[in-house]
């Protein structure tokens, strides 16, 4: 069988399951009614209010943050659907069944990445699609997101989330456990970086994992949204290797 193929039965288990699907379709919606609301927001020069690291006084953002704002949930969103596609399948016992058709464990693995990036790329395009339209409608003012670095922002998030599901996926082989892994995400993306924001100088905090990305990395604004991104792709290839490498020696234990 060879890379392509295995690539394929990866994606066909990860588009039949409903609760992806349904998880998926939430978060694209949600993109576009978040850009709607905050696209009020927009003045004549097409400048959206934004406030940093709690400061009383707000800074003016580019009218790309009406998409990049509300596209963070895609992130997370895709983040943990990763988890779940590594801890259901060894739970279900599919990955078993999957390593004795593929016995090149290195081989499987880099497809279970690949097609969870893939789907999570078409996920990020249709959220990044609906968060314009969303943002064309709400609109009051002069709405600019292709302006100045406007591109540049949204490709970095359209590349980001592929990433990130890569990342669930890997957190999800090296924790087994959907509560552990969602967890651990989360409470370190959610709650520990929003106060080391307060606590880190401003140019180390640019740095943590999930600020390199997404619209805390244009707010934040140490990192230009390709550095960011790469930034991102080090961490997350770290954690793959490590995931790769500890699976590995779990099948040969």
């Amino acid at each position: 069988m060879n890379f392509g193929n295995v690539v394929s039965a990866e994606v066909i288990k990860i588009r039949t399951v409903p609760s992806y699907l349904i998880a998926a379709l939430a978060a694209v919606l949600l993109c576009g009614l978040g850009a709607l609301s905050i696209a009020g927001a927009v003045d004549a020069q097409g400048h959206v209010p934004l406030v940093a690291r709690g400061d009383a006084s707000a800074a003016q953002g580019s009218s790309v943050a009406v998409i990049a704002i509300p596209s963070d949930i895609l992130l997370y969103l895709l983040m943990v659907i990763g988890v779940l596609i590594a801890t259901a399948d060894l739970r279900n016992g599919t990955f078993r069944i999957s390593s004795m058709m593929v016995p090149w464990r290195g081989r499987l693995l880099a497809a279970k990445y690949t097609a969870a990036a893939a789907v999570a790329l078409v996920v990020s395009l249709a959220g990044l699609v609906v968060g314009y339209l969303g943002g064309l409608v709400g609109a009051g003012g002069a709405f600019s997101p292709f302006s100045g670095d406007g591109p540049v922002v949204l490709l970095a998030i359209l590349l980001a989330a592929p990433l990130a599901a890569v990342l669930g996926v890997a957190v999800g082989l090296l924790m087994k456990s959907t509560a552990a892994a969602v967890s651990t995400l989360l409470i370190w993306g959610l709650g520990v970086e929003q106060i080391l924001l307060f606590v880190l100088p401003h140019n180390v905090a640019a740095f943590l994992p999930f600020k390199t990305v997404g619209a805390n990395a244009a707010i934040i604004g140490v990192l230009g949204p390709i550095p960011g991104l790469a930034v991102f792709a080090v961490i997350v290839a770290v954690v793959a290797g490590a995931a790769t490498a500890v699976h590995s020696r779990r099948d040969l234990a």
